[in-house]
């Protein structure tokens, strides 16, 4: 499975890489936390494979992150 996650601003740091703005996250990222304002936050985020952690689930994203389309 695939999912596009397009963000669209801030950097979003993976334990393997950093997802900068515009990149798209790949199965097996873990997308823990993204740098806002300035300093590293524990912002709702999503991993890659679509989950949101479960202290945010029902709970509405932030904007920063756009779901463009998954595949199986």
């Amino acid at each position: 499975m695939k999912i596009d996650l397009i963000i669209a601003g801030g950097d979003v740091y993976t334990p393997e890489r950093i997802i900068s703005p515009g990149m798209v996250a790949i199965s097996g990222d873990k997308i823990a936390f993204c740098r806002k304002m300035g300093r590293m936050d524990n912002v709702p985020c999503i991993d890659a494979s679509g989950k949101i952690p479960g202290k945010f689930q029902g709970q509405p994203l932030n904007s920063k992150y756009s779901f463009t389309g998954a595949e199986e």
